[in-house]
């Protein structure tokens, strides 16, 4: 079942390592201002996403969601 597949988000060290993805839906990545900071359909299960500004942000892909620390 592709709905039970976990969202994982693992600090790297220039950003995230996204998994648990499902080809064709919309993941995006939002600061804890509620900005829009990365916005993508994925292509793949997992995905390496770059960020400039350290700090907390959640990441959401369908109804899941995960909050992580960069």
């Amino acid at each position: 079942n592709v709905e039970s597949s976990t969202l994982r988000v693992i600090a790297t060290g220039d950003g995230f390592w996204i998994t648990g993805l499902v080809p064709g839906e919309t993941l995006s990545l939002y600061n804890m201002q509620g900005q829009l900071i990365h916005q993508n359909k994925a292509n793949a299960t997992e995905q390496r996403i770059s960020l400039r500004v350290r700090g907390v942000y959640i990441a959401v892909s369908g109804e899941r969601r995960v909050k992580a620390a960069y």
